[in-house]
């Protein structure tokens, strides 16, 4: 594990640049990763308050400069200044930087609480980079003063160190591939503490940027993936479910056949004829006794044909998901060998041009905002290819179904239970989804319920626009009207309403 910037690095890289006193302040800037760099007559100077990488030490490498950061009209206020001293004062990891005019400048590298301030010469706070230290609020025009932390309290009542001999010769200064750049090791480098911690963090920023972008964008990749493979599965189903299309066929000729000349009898499930089929084997046809027998036969016609049309489409679409699971796989393979942040970013760029992410919005402001704003929604897509969203706690239901949901959308709750809200993405033509898309999402919707052990439940289906929220109303609950109903049994793998 890499040694963190401690008070003894800390007094080597004062040490190091400790001439420079008497140096002019040509410029100061804020640059990207919360670094500020100070570049004088004599070299450059790099404080970073990265709750991670916090630092300070002489560089040579240049960073991307922040254009218009709030803070950098301030440290223009000392530019143009001789540098009068550099200091660290006890062994906390503070530096404190004097100008000619008065004004100091106080590193505070204490890791999350990482703090730079501009402090007048009567002691005043005139700015701080981040305003808040360890919870507290810092006022401009409150006195400085700095509480050291209880660690360095107590080793300087019990021993008094010197960091500032630590970091000097003989301990001359190292980099070890295990344990970073440090001062005090047996081997000396042959450089200075500050180019060695140049190439020290670079490497540790570099790593931790990899293993940062890659841990994102697999996680969104591994969500894409299973998708893609139950999207597969269920397009499976559908094409097995066309292969019995001849049988509600058979079934309804036999119904018109034996159908007015057998008297029904009782059976499992309700009324029952028997009858011969083809092949002369006996066989039970559960009957509807609310119609006639031509009325009652159409149902397993409508079957037949509505597999038969499931089937063709799910032949044409098992195609689009097997190419979209192979380019998914190879993502994840280029991912997992990646050894650039570079490669990583071409990886999301594709997957962004395949629609596999979820792309940021913009707000009024033109700032860039987190897909459902952290919210959690999870997303899948129905064998169609439509698109399913999915609230998994109370707040995101609320969001879901009042930021996300278009008025056409069509939303989907269990009636009489908690559950989660579903939204099927229309496009604005919510006629045009089909009936199967719309029972896939019932079973979602009974699934992910407190009704999900149970093998009937009833789904409500109305379009988002006829759903509102009571004032003063619990997370999560809706009231509203104009809804159809959908029967499913969650217990089981989702199957098509045509199978037999």
């Amino acid at each position: 594990m890499p040694t963190p910037f401690d008070s003894i690095l800390l007094a080597a890289s004062l040490a190091e640049v400790g001439g420079w006193t008497g140096s002019r302040l040509v410029s100061a800037s804020v640059c990207e990763g919360d670094d500020v760099r100070l570049d004088f007559d004599a070299g450059s100077l790099v404080i970073c308050l990265d709750p991670r990488f916090f630092r300070i030490h002489r560089t040579t490498r240049t960073g991307k400069r922040i254009v218009g950061h709030r803070w950098e009209a301030r440290l223009q206020e000392i530019v143009g200044q001789e540098l009068s001293e550099l200091r660290q004062p006890g062994i906390d990891r503070i530096a404190w930087l004097t100008f000619s005019g008065g004004k100091s400048l106080v590193a505070e590298l204490i890791g999350p609480h990482s703090d730079l301030l501009l402090v007048n010469g009567s002691g005043e706070i005139a700015s701080a980079y981040r305003s808040v230290r360890r919870g507290q609020y810092l006022p401009p025009g409150g006195e400085y003063r700095f509480v050291p932390s209880r660690t360095a309290k107590k080793v300087a009542a019990e021993r008094q160190v010197d960091v500032t001999a630590l970091a000097q010769p003989p301990f001359a200064p190292w980099l070890n591939p295990e344990f970073g750049a440090y001062v005090g090791g047996p081997i000396s480098s042959g450089g200075s503490i500050g180019a060695l911690l140049d190439a020290d963090y670079r490497e540790r920023i570099g790593t931790w940027r990899l293993a940062s972008a890659r841990e994102s964008l697999l996680g969104q990749l591994t969500r894409v993936y299973e998708a893609r493979m139950s999207a597969m599965a269920s397009i499976d189903d559908a094409i097995r479910a066309g292969g019995r299309a001849g049988n509600w066929q058979r079934m309804a000729e036999l119904l018109l056949a034996y159908g007015p000349a057998t008297q029904p009898r009782a059976g499992k499930d309700g009324l029952e004829i028997d009858v011969l089929d083809y092949d002369g084997n006996p066989q039970a046809i559960p009957i509807d006794t609310d119609g006639d027998w031509k009325s009652t036969a159409e149902r397993p016609i409508s079957r037949a044909k509505a597999v038969k049309g499931g089937a063709n489409h799910a032949q044409d679409r098992r195609a689009t998901i097997a190419a979209q699971i192979a380019d998914v796989e190879d993502a994840l393979l280029r991912l997992e060998m990646a050894t650039h942040v570079r490669e990583v970013t071409e990886i999301s760029d594709l997957a962004t041009q395949n629609r596999w992410l979820f792309l940021h919005t913009i707000d009024k402001q033109g700032r860039a905002v987190a897909a459902y704003d952290g919210h959690k929604i999870r997303q899948i897509e129905a064998p169609d290819g439509t698109t399913i969203l999915i609230g998994e706690n109370a707040t995101s239901n609320d969001y879901l179904t009042l930021k996300v949901a278009h008025p056409a959308d069509l939303w989907l709750h269990i009636r009489g239970g908690p559950g989660s809200h579903v939204v099927i993405r229309t496009n604005r033509q919510p006629q045009r989804i089909r009936p199967e898309t719309v029972r896939y999402a019932a079973w979602l919707a009974a699934r992910h319920s407190s009704q999900k052990h149970s093998d009937f439940v009833t789904v409500s289906i109305v379009e988002k626009r006829y759903v509102r929220k009571p004032r003063h109303s619990p997370a999560g609950t809706m009231q509203y009207d104009r809804e159809r109903t959908e029967t499913v049994n969650p217990t089981v793998p989702f199957q098509n309403s045509e199978k037999a």
